[in-house]
């Protein structure tokens, strides 16, 4: 191969320049632990609710503040 020739695959750093699978899969990593998250927070926001008021008004403020974030950054723009 002449080395004079460029591979559109690579840039000039020669790094690829497609998306891997390494990258998928921490995207589909973090979005599985936002969702979690956002689940389990929720669920103890309901279940404290009637027993202890005080604890859950504090979580369901962040609930809705993690809420607001995962609409703000799934709003297409």
């Amino acid at each position: 191969m002449n080395p004079n020739t460029t591979n559109p695959n690579v840039n000039q750093n020669n790094q690829p320049t497609h998306p891997t699978i390494a990258l998928d899969v921490h995207l589909t990593a973090n979005l599985t632990a936002g969702h979690l998250l956002i689940q389990l927070i929720s669920t103890v926001t309901t279940i404290l609710l009637p027993i202890i008021p005080s604890i859950s008004t504090p979580t369901a403020l962040i609930l809705f503040l993690l809420k607001a974030l995962e609409v703000a950054v799934a709003k297409p723009v």
